[in-house]
């Protein structure tokens, strides 16, 4: 009696197991969702969006915060614009968001650049449409300035002028 409840407990935790296995690794997810992570926002908090869209089911949002961390992806979730699948499993959802939004740029400022220098570099990055956009927000960068030219009359000098040309 003794053998066949401890073989029925050891099924049942092996049919557990392959079912907490199959969740974290090979579901197969359906429709696509829009995911906005935000700068700052907490494991748990990312969690709870995806329950809220429905991406993870809510029973199985604390087996997705468990393996997050026990595999160390939670420190690689980047903040950002995902498309992750519904019901698709933890890994691959974590996998997705590790990777950062395609709409990010690294952009490189050289040292002794003006506004307007930056101004040209935004545009030629496709970040700005126009070197306007960024003197709106800034101000219009500093007018060249033009050395001013007149005339000083200094009466010492005319009349040395003069005494030269008599």
């Amino acid at each position: 009696m003794k053998k066949s409840v401890l073989v029925i407990v050891s099924l049942l935790l092996v049919w557990y197991v392959f079912s907490v296995f199959n969740r974290v690794y090979w579901m197969d997810g359906s429709g696509p969702v829009e995911v906005t992570i935000a700068t700052g926002t907490t494991l748990a908090e990312a969690t709870g969006q995806l329950v809220a869209l429905e991406v993870l089911d809510v029973d199985d949002a604390w087996l997705f915060e468990v393996y997050a961390k026990i595999s160390g992806k939670d420190r690689s979730i980047k903040a950002g614009d995902f498309v992750v699948k519904k019901m698709d499993s933890a890994s691959a959802i974590l996998d997705t968001l590790a990777v950062a939004s395609s709409e990010e740029k690294t952009l490189t400022f050289l040292e002794g650049w003006d506004l307007r220098d930056i101004a040209a570099y935004l545009v030629d990055q496709e970040v700005i449409t126009e070197e306007g956009e960024l003197f709106a927000i800034t101000g219009h960068p500093a007018q060249p300035q033009k050395p001013s030219v007149g005339t000083i009359q200094i009466p010492e000098l005319e009349s040395f002028a003069l005494y030269l040309q008599s």
